[in-house]
């Protein structure tokens, strides 16, 4: 009987490895219409009723990648934040264009911020772009979400 090698060991190790990678899924979401609207993939979206004008809405990690032949400049283009809840808008937060600024190069992320503004006041959003994935981070304070006042069973985040 032949005992396997050290690297014929390595080499099933890796095959093994590269099958459950083909078989898993990404943890983005490709974009459901790429001329403009792209639902995010949220890991999750926080509505705070504190009451008029101190409501605050969070969405601490969403992720999407772009199909090949697809492209945007956030540092360009105009963003909208959009919550739509039981098909229903609850908010949406309108960024012009040149609205998000390149910060930083960071371990090869792009890190684009939005612009410090009487009109940002309160509000806070990150787009990290790493190769394919863009990772969305933001949260809005001192909000007034009457559309909030029962939790809808579906929210959808564009």
């Amino acid at each position: 009987m032949t005992r396997p090698t050290r690297s014929s060991h390595h080499s099933a190790t890796t095959a093994a490895l590269l099958v459950l990678l083909g078989v898993f899924p990404a943890r983005a979401t490709e974009p459901t219409c790429p001329a403009g609207e792209i639902t995010l993939s949220a890991g999750l979206l926080r509505a705070t009723r504190n009451g008029a004008g101190a409501d605050r809405l969070s969405a601490p990690t969403s992720n999407f990648v772009l199909p090949a032949g697809v492209s945007i400049d956030p540092g360009t283009e105009a963003l909208s934040f959009v919550v739509e809840g039981d098909h229903r808008l609850l908010y949406q937060a309108d960024v012009p264009a040149g609205g998000l600024v390149a910060h930083a190069e960071h371990r090869g992320d792009t890190i684009f911020m939005l612009r410090a503004s009487p009109a940002a006041q309160g509000a806070r959003i990150v787009l990290r772009h790493t190769g394919a994935l863009y990772r969305l981070s933001a949260r809005f304070d001192s909000l007034d979400l009457p559309a909030l006042a029962t939790a809808p069973q579906f929210a959808k985040l564009l």
